[in-house]
């Protein structure tokens, strides 16, 4: 036993004072206590290393500015940090600091440097949180509508943050909120999903489970709608018979609309007389004024060439 204890001792490299039992107690005790230093200090290492890697995504509450990250996922990030146990409410209130920006940090400037990280979460909170009330929250929830141009993964993802900000106060049980987002993901959809998936709805009775059939029904529906754009393309240089008798139409119809053009106006200007029907209605004006005026002297008419008698 003494010989084991001998050779622990070399091992750990260390030379015990053995002259009395008093002076082993009180070496045994100091040695111990060196221990728990070093230990202490190997904690305070990693939960520094812990600490400088640590970091929020910076927030400003400004929705104009791009790629800036949500308050919800803002505030997601913060509660992870709160639950580590390796960073201290002191290093966590100098992150979130640190991330604030623009009018979000301006609200931690007016608490001081000595707020609390509660005080100080509960200031960003007041600002940028969800003002909406339970009721209108689950009533957006259940008239949400898939739109034409969101998939299926952006749709689950509208609802699934739709329905967590209804029930941020009171947390749903995981089978209900399993039931409730399988219910509205399906009813929401586009018509021609929703038709296709319906054999689906019953046999995938779990949310995520059901919503990657939706995607697989999707992406099927995209490859037919691909596929149908390249039978249009190869075949658009083809004209169909209905092109062909819409195109005789069409040329009849300007035929016709010519050809009504060119009679209008040759009906709109008045035929010029023939030179000999002219000289019989002027020879007929004068026997009539002869009748009318047989007193008047009309010598001056054979001069000018007009007679009575008529001509061959």
């Amino acid at each position: 036993m003494e010989t084991k204890l001998v050779q622990a001792f070399q091992d750990l490299g260390v030379t015990p004072r053995c002259d009395s039992a008093e002076d082993f107690k009180q070496w045994m005790a100091g040695y111990v206590k060196q221990l728990g230093e070093v230990k202490d200090e190997k904690k305070d290492v990693e939960r520094l290393i812990v600490t400088q890697n640590a970091r929020l995504p910076p927030f400003s509450g400004d929705p104009t500015v791009k790629g800036e990250t949500t308050y919800d996922l803002w505030r997601y990030e913060v509660e992870c940090l709160r639950k580590d146990k390796t960073i201290t409410p002191e290093a966590l209130g100098q992150l979130v600091r640190r991330s604030l920006r623009g009018n979000a940090g301006k609200v931690a400037m007016r608490l001081g440097t000595d707020a609390s990280i509660a005080d100080l979460l509960r200031q960003v909170e007041c600002n940028y949180g969800v003002v909406e009330d339970q009721e209108a929250l689950m009533g957006k929830f259940y008239n949400a509508r898939q739109e034409e141009t969101e998939d299926v993964a952006t749709w689950g993802y509208r609802l699934e943050d739709l329905l967590t900000k209804a029930t941020r106060m009171e947390p749903l049980p995981t089978v209900r909120r399993n039931q409730m987002l399988h219910s509205r993901i399906w009813k929401g959809l586009r018509p021609n999903l929703k038709d296709r998936s319906a054999a689906k709805y019953d046999l995938c009775a779990v949310y995520e489970d059901f919503k990657v059939e939706l995607r697989r029904i999707e992406s099927e529906v995209n490859a037919d709608k691909r596929k149908m754009a390249t039978v249009k393309v190869a075949c658009g240089d083809m004209p169909s018979p209905d092109d062909q008798r819409y195109e005789k139409l069409e040329g009849m119809i300007k035929q016709l609309t010519s050809e009504v053009r060119v009679l209008k106006s040759s009906n709109s200007k008045p035929p010029k007389p023939k030179p000999q029907q002219h000289q019989h209605q002027q020879q007929q004006h004068k026997q009539q004024q002869r009748q009318n005026f047989p007193q008047q002297d009309f010598q001056g008419d054979a001069a000018e060439g007009y007679t009575d008698e008529p001509e061959c």
